[in-house]
């Protein structure tokens, strides 16, 4: 397959292989390496609903980096739940665009995280 042709998916998964043992991504806390991120992206796809969306809740981080990563290289359309937006609004997204499952890359505060209220 011809660069231009590729996904960024199967760039991702070529990437954990060809590259193993290098940073693919950091911050202050954690550093992952591309095999790390490959080996999370595969124990996450055993765990996971069949082809269904998958919320992330975090700030920008090398938690919710990885999390990301494993979610497009995995094919699964995702979305960012960011910690600002109050918790019931949050809820109302999840149950708007049916999406049943949240992968959480930070502490919950008070009021704050998905909270479904019609399920």
């Amino acid at each position: 397959m011809s660069r231009m042709n590729r996904t960024v998916a199967s760039g991702l998964v070529d990437a954990f292989s060809a590259f193993a043992d290098r940073t693919a991504i950091r911050d202050a806390q954690h550093r992952f390496t591309y095999g790390e991120v490959g080996r999370y992206a595969a124990r996450l796809d055993t765990r996971l609903l069949p082809s269904a969306p998958i919320a992330v809740y975090g700030q920008p981080s090398a938690l919710f980096g990885a999390a990301a990563a494993a979610c497009v290289a995995l094919g699964r359309p995702l979305l960012h739940l960011a910690p600002a937006i109050p918790a019931a609004v949050l809820g109302n997204v999840l149950e708007a665009l049916e999406i049943a499952q949240e992968l959480v890359c930070q502490a919950l505060g008070p009021d704050r995280g998905p909270v479904r209220t019609g399920r």
